[in-house]
């Protein structure tokens, strides 16, 4: 879920861009408009990620979670728990398990480095996404 106070637009610019970031893990194909309806509706299917496969962007759990992180805590565009976001976005490794530590991981085990890369992939987003009113 996307925080209820950004605009329609500012939702579709968030949607499209992570859809973007994100494609080269998709478990298997997922159409944009599953993508999207994973944020707009409650009881749409989940998106699956395998951060086994190869990706530009090197995302690792340690990385993925911190883009949540700043998405979900950093600038509140996720507007949900955890736990709730962990059921919309599984995770899987390179054996096809689950990995639910992506969603525990603590910040301090996250080194700087990886952090400046998620905030460095993210800023062309936060750019679009002038400050909003937070409620």
């Amino acid at each position: 879920k996307l925080n209820e106070n950004l605009t329609f637009d500012q939702q579709e610019i968030i949607i499209h861009y992570l859809y973007d970031l994100l494609k080269d893990l998709f478990y298997k194909e997922c159409l944009f408009k599953d993508f999207e309806a994973a944020f707009l509706y409650e009881k749409s299917a989940s998106i699956l990620l395998d951060i086994s496969k190869p990706n530009g962007h090197h995302f690792d759990a340690q990385r993925l979670h911190w883009l949540l992180r700043s998405l979900k805590d950093t600038r509140k565009l996720l507007a949900a728990s955890w736990d709730v976001v962990s059921k919309k976005i599984v995770v899987y490794n390179q054996r096809g398990r689950i990995i639910k530590s992506v969603y525990q991981i603590s910040e301090s085990k996250i080194s700087p480095q990886k952090r400046r890369q998620v905030e460095k992939l993210l800023r062309p987003l936060f750019d679009q996404i002038p400050e909003y009113p937070s409620h």
